[in-house]
C-alpha cells in the first residue's frame, strides 16, 4: 500500500532534532521516521518524499542505507531507481547493484549515533556509526544529494568502502533506544 505527504522546504534548522522522530520497523530494521520529515511515501520497498532540511536529509540518509542494502534482488532495481544516484555528480541510478558500506553484515546493525560532516539544502554527510548484534561497533560515511524533488543516497561507482571498527561513540550523538 502506498501513501503520500509532502513536505514544503526548510532550510531554517541546521542539524535533526532527535526529538521529532519516531522509530518504525521494516523488515526487523528500526528506521526513524516524522510526521513532518518523512518519509512521505512507502510503497513497498521504497521509501520516498523527505523534508528538504536536515532532518528530512537526515532520516533519508538512514532510510536509504538500509532499504538498499537488505532489499531483495527482485525488488533491488526498483529502490535504487527512486533512492540512489552514482557518484560524484551523475544524477543516474546504478544499472547494477553496488554494494553499500553495510553489506558486510549477515544482518543489518543498529544505527547507534551520528556526527554531521557537513550540511546544505543541495547535500548532507554524516558519520554514521552502528551497532551490530555482538555489541561491536562500526562507522562509515554517508551522503545524500538533493536531486529533482528529493534526497538520494549517493552511491560510489566502485561500491562503498566497509563499514570500519569503531572503539566508541566518543564524539557521536547517540540514537535514542539502540541497545548497548
Amino acid at each position: 500500500m502506498s501513501t503520500a505527504r509532502s513536505f514544503a522546504p526548510d532550510t531554517s534548522s541546521t542539524y535533526p532534532d532527535l526529538l521529532e522522530y519516531e522509530w518504525m520497523i521494516w523488515h526487523d530494521i528500526r528506521l526513524p521516521t516524522s510526521p513532518t520529515d518523512g518519509p512521505g511515501r512507502v510503497d513497498g520497498d521504497v521509501a520516498s518524499i523527505f523534508g528538504h532540511n536536515a532532518n528530512g536529509a537526515f532520516i533519508a540518509m538512514l532510510q536509504e542505507q538500509a532499504r538498499l542494502t537488505t532489499t531483495p534482488d527482485a525488488n533491488w532495481r526498483n529502490v535504487v531507481q527512486n533512492e540512489a544516484v552514482l557518484s560524484p555528480g551523475d544524477s543516474s541510478a546504478p544499472q547494477t547493484r553496488v554494494n553499500t558500506a553495510l553489506t558486510q553484515f549477515r544482518h543489518l546493525p543498529f544505527f547507534a549515533a551520528y556526527r554531521w560532516v557537513s550540511y546544505s539544502p543541495a547535500r548532507a554527510v554524516a558519520d554514521l556509526a552502528v551497532q551490530d548484534p555482538s555489541g561491536h561497533l562500526y562507522h562509515f560515511p554517508a551522503t545524500v544529494v538533493w536531486i529533482g524533488d528529493g534526497w538520494r543516497t549517493e552511491l560510489p561507482m566502485a561500491g562503498a568502502p566497509s563499514a570500519t571498527p569503531l572503539s566508541s561513540l566518543d564524539g557521536f550523538d547517540p540514537l535514542p533506544g539502540v541497545p548497548r
